[in-house]
């Protein structure tokens, strides 16, 4: 697009434009035709021409309660009238603890312990070094890989760049982190009428079309199982027939499936429940009788309530959609 060449006016003019390195922003045109917000009022910017504008981002989802009210601005005033900032290092201060505990009467089950964070990014950081921790104390650190999906988006730290399935976001550094993203996938169900046939396939993927993917969001990083996955509920989801077959293997203290059916003794009736439902949606997709056949055994292996419950599942569903 050929850009005007034109000067900032106003108030744009009395500043240096180029001092700041604007994030996802085209910088040189932004300097070209600058848009500056000076104020803000309820759901509404309003720019250095006094044009208002509606945010539909919330301030980038931080001003949910809306700008500049004033209950607000006056209970902020108050707090750094007394405590601007306090270490967090050692150290804490009342309100934090107060909201901590709070949070907790909120949440469901055992989530009981609140780590604070900065903002989303730092959350996707904060929570792949707690993995990479929890799977080195338990004597496992070989588990390093991470699985993401395709358009997904986890912030843009180093971690949620990497987790992120946003290939623009990711083209600049190459593989920061060990992370595989698998493509979208779609009950036969759910998705809508227009690409039930024409963009999916039974296995749930989006289905290739002259050698390539629909979804231009899609890497072929292929996802290789679990055998090195961090995230726990994904350690029992290997559809091999992504990678080729494998033979089923032996069910030893170091195997993914006997980890699988420990964990699964851990877990209360609902979260069984919920994972029987993950997994029965994933394998009922895949369209070759022999991999699915082979995934169940595996499961069986692991835990015969949970081979059992897993493979009823999957019938109920192909059921379904055969019906």
């Amino acid at each position: 697009m050929n850009m005007p060449e034109t000067a900032p006016s106003g108030i744009a003019s009395q500043l240096k434009l180029d001092a700041h390195w604007m994030p996802y922003t085209a910088n040189r045109n932004f300097q070209r035709d600058p848009r500056l917000i000076v104020a803000a009022d309820g759901n509404y910017l309003v720019d250095d021409k006094g044009r208002r504008i509606f945010d539909a981002l919330s301030g980038l989802w931080t001003c949910g309660a809306g700008h500049t009210r004033k209950e607000i601005s006056e209970a902020v005033a108050r707090q750094v009238g007394v405590l601007d900032y306090s270490p967090a290092f050692q150290y804490g201060h009342p309100l934090s603890f107060q909201l901590a505990e709070k949070i907790t009467q909120l949440t469901p089950g055992d989530l009981n312990h609140v780590f604070f964070t900065n903002s989303g990014s730092e959350c996707a950081d904060t929570a792949l070094k707690m993995v990479r921790a929890y799977w080195r104390l338990k004597g496992q650190a070989t588990k390093t890989k991470m699985i993401g999906r395709a358009r997904g988006y986890h912030g843009v730290n180093i971690a949620g760049t990497s987790l992120g399935g946003v290939n623009g976001n990711r083209k600049m550094f190459g593989q920061l982190l060990d992370v595989d993203h698998l493509p979208h996938t779609v009950l036969p169900v759910n998705a809508p009428k227009a690409t039930k046939a024409d963009n999916y396939g039974r296995d749930g993927v989006m289905a290739l079309r002259n050698g390539s993917r629909h979804d231009k969001n899609y890497e072929p990083n292929s996802y290789q199982g679990p055998a090195q996955t961090d995230a726990a509920l994904s350690a029992p989801l290997a559809i091999h027939g992504w990678t080729g077959t494998h033979a089923a293997p032996a069910h030893t203290k170091d195997d993914d499936f006997f980890q699988a059916g420990e964990l699964y003794r851990l877990m209360s009736d609902g979260e069984k429940a919920r994972l029987i439902a993950n997994l029965a949606g994933f394998l009922a997709q895949v369209s070759r009788e022999d991999i699915v056949e082979k995934n169940l055994a595996h499961f069986h292996a692991a835990d015969e309530e949970y081979g059992s419950r897993l493979e009823a599942a999957v019938k109920k569903l192909r059921a379904g959609d055969d019906a």
